[in-house]
């Protein structure tokens, strides 16, 4: 199990040693402009053994757009370096790791960080960051 730790905690730091800043944000929101039907999940990696946000996130076409609330994630504290994992539909292992997310409620509740995920199948599917953390409309 320890093993498992170190693992993602270098996959944390990777982004980090690649000089990108991790963005802050309290939502993770994949929009799925690919050939392929999406899903996602998310972990903290301040906890040992990682935990996992309890559920997937629902699965998306093309065009269409899910989030994830990271409070949603056991025992999530404020400033944890979160890891989300991108899944097809057709597999049980994940495609793509994304580059880690600052858990902060400091942006307010409706920021997120937005990626846009592209590809025609699981050999070339890429997400990028959609113009880092963006604010969510209030549709409450």
């Amino acid at each position: 199990m320890p093993g498992v730790a170190a693992v993602l905690l270098a996959a944390a730091s990777l982004g980090l040693a690649r000089g990108a800043e991790p963005v802050s944000a309290a939502k993770i929101c994949i929009e799925n402009s690919g050939a392929f039907v999406l899903s996602f999940k998310m972990q903290d990696t301040a906890q040992f053994p990682p935990m996992g946000s309890g559920a997937q996130a629902p699965w998306s076409t093309a065009g269409e757009q899910s989030c994830q609330d990271m409070s949603s994630i056991p025992d999530i504290e404020e400033g944890h370096t979160v890891m989300t994992f991108v899944y097809l539909q057709w597999g049980t292992a994940p495609v793509l790791r994304l580059p880690p997310v600052t858990y902060s409620l400091a942006s307010g509740r409706w920021a997120a960080a937005s990626f846009t995920c592209s590809g025609n199948d699981e050999s070339d599917v890429d997400c990028e960051l959609s113009g880092g953390a963006r604010r969510l409309q209030n549709l409450i």
